[in-house]
């Protein structure tokens, strides 16, 4: 598993990439890499049945370098959400969490210091420390895609804006240094959009049905096709309903959790292709007992 750090170049970073974005990002930059039939290799997974995720990624969270290391911000399980807090959790409250441990009182973390989300309710930037963005990706492709893809996008831009900072990132790779990925039958914390598969739904339903803490959100996603790296037409893709962030799940697809749904066509260089929405989880297993 990868641990991904983006280093803003400007105050203005873009500061919202959610697993989805993240992923047609690499997805097009595979392509810009190494050609049309690299990028169908990359995808092959996603077509498999059952389906199998080519990378799980997470959804970009903020960190910030202290005095005594790299702190990580994740977002807060949705069952542990007080009206008024702060949406995110230090690295060290996830991992009492996920323990089963909670932390102390009035130890919960604040805003976090580093780029906000504005998807997840933001964070103050208060020039104390660096900062930035980071994600999690494991799969197939992470040894043989991941890094030239992303080292394409560290040059190209996450993203339109680039002129004036706002997808301008250096790009640092580490091996994760904490969390798994759950396993069959676990119950999990979300750390991306999921898209179920129709059997995952009905292990979801069962689970909540037999009193297992399950907790989840859903939202629509909807967007353009492709952005500044499309040099086709620009269709706007089917909105799909998507577990997000936080949510409390049962682990229950192998090798992978979710699917990615055909939300658009897109005709390119003559051809006709089908356009995926990234719905794979990153679930990450509660090995405690939650009440």
């Amino acid at each position: 598993m990868k641990q991904v750090y983006l280093k803003p170049r400007g105050a203005g970073a873009r500061t919202e990439l959610r697993s989805d974005v993240l992923f047609g990002l690499i997805a097009w930059a595979v392509r810009e890499v190494y050609g049309r039939e690299s990028v169908e290799r990359f995808l092959a997974p996603a077509r498999r049945d059952p389906p199998e995720a080519p990378l799980a990624l997470t959804s970009a969270f903020p960190w910030v370098d202290e005095p005594e290391g790299r702190l990580h911000y994740f977002p807060r399980p949705l069952s542990r959400r007080a009206p008024g807090a702060s949406p995110w959790m230090e690295d060290r409250e996830l991992l009492a969490f996920v323990a089963g441990r909670e932390l102390a009182e009035g130890s919960s973390c604040g805003a976090p210091r580093a780029p906000g989300l504005a998807w997840a309710g933001g964070g103050a930037r208060n020039g104390r420390a660096a900062g930035g963005l980071f994600f999690l990706a494991a799969g197939p492709a992470e040894h043989t895609y991941l890094e030239p893809a992303l080292r394409f996008l560290e040059r190209a831009g996450f993203g339109g804006g680039r002129s004036r900072g706002l997808g301008a990132y250096d790009v640092e790779l580490r091996e994760a240094e904490f969390l798994r990925l759950a396993q069959p039958g676990e119950l999990a914390l979300l750390l991306s959009l999921y898209f179920p598969t129709p059997g995952e739904r009905q292990a979801i339903q069962a689970a909540a049905e037999s009193g297992r803490p399950v907790c989840y959100a859903l939202e629509r996603r909807r967007g353009v096709v492709g952005g500044r790296l499309q040099r086709a037409e620009r269709p706007f893709k089917r909105a799909v309903a998507m577990l997000r962030e936080g949510s409390i799940l049962p682990c229950a697809g192998a090798p992978s959790c979710g699917t990615s749904p055909v939300v658009g066509e897109v005709e390119h260089d003559g051809e006709r292709i089908a356009v995926l929405q990234h719905g794979f989880g990153f679930l990450v297993p509660v090995t405690g007992v939650l009440t």
